[in-house]
């Protein structure tokens, strides 16, 4: 994975050894504080479908503090 920086934009690319873990279920994990922005986690990761993604993390959505956002949750 390559991230970088410019000005208050962040770039994110993907190898396509990163995609084949992002498949295998195998999440990406790094801290926007390597990038100078402040201190979140973010989480990259690939599924079938948007419900089945959501099934991965259940174990720290909470639905009633967690915010979803679906864009194609009108289209499922």
């Amino acid at each position: 994975m390559i991230k970088f920086k410019k000005g208050n934009a962040m770039v994110i690319g993907l190898s396509d050894e990163n995609m084949k873990r992002l498949s295998e279920g195998k999440p990406i994990k790094f801290n926007m504080r390597e990038l100078d922005f402040p201190d979140i986690e973010v989480y990259i990761f690939n599924g079938r479908t948007e419900h089945s993604m959501a099934l991965q993390f259940k174990d720290i959505i909470d639905p009633l503090k967690t915010i979803v956002i679906d864009h194609n949750a009108p289209n499922n």
